[in-house]
């Protein structure tokens, strides 16, 4: 049975991410305009066969939480990447290429 944590990773990629978030990207940003798209690798790691969930869904799923539609509106660009870990997806995310 697969347990999908991505969130317990994501969490502590995405803060420590959003805690550095630069002060102008958030000024730059006017409210209620549309986050930036999450970018993804070309290419994704194959879901394992125990695994009932694809890379892509992880991410998508991710990308629902607060703290990365956070990121999305306080960064001009992000990167989500994921990894498969023993029974689960982890999905880190990265922001302005850093």
């Amino acid at each position: 049975m697969q347990k999908l944590s991505a969130v317990a990773a994501l969490a502590a990629a995405a803060l420590v991410l959003a805690s550095a978030a630069p002060a102008a990207a958030q000024d730059a940003r006017t409210l209620g305009s549309q986050p930036v798209p999450v970018t993804v690798p070309s290419e994704l790691p194959a879901t394992p066969a125990d695994f009932t969930v694809t890379a892509s869904a992880a991410i998508n799923i991710a990308n629902r939480t607060e703290l990365v539609r956070d990121l999305r509106r306080s960064h001009d660009q992000v990167d989500a990447i994921p990894q498969v870990k023993p029974g689960q997806w982890e999905i880190f995310y990265k922001a302005d290429g850093e």
